[in-house]
């Protein structure tokens, strides 16, 4: 996937949107581990401390941020 491939002109309507990259599962995979292990590493980082960092997760709706940010509780 390449950042031109999410290029648009103007807002998409969900409902118009018919070209979805595809990610092949075991890409998928990798990338998912890598991120996991970049949250957990802020996230042990902070442990113990005061301060505080932010982290954003950008997507559409229903696309799993919610759940993320459920299982990064538990880390």
């Amino acid at each position: 996937m390449k950042a031109e491939d999410f290029i648009v002109s103007k807002r998409p309507r969900l409902g118009s949107i018919t070209n979805h990259p595809k990610v092949e599962f075991a890409d998928y995979e990798r990338r998912l581990a890598s991120m996991q292990t970049t949250i957990q590493s802020i996230q042990q980082a902070y442990l113990g401390t005061r301060e505080r960092a932010v982290v954003v997760l950008e997507g559409w709706d229903t696309a799993g941020k919610a759940a993320s940010c459920a299982a990064s509780d538990g880390l």
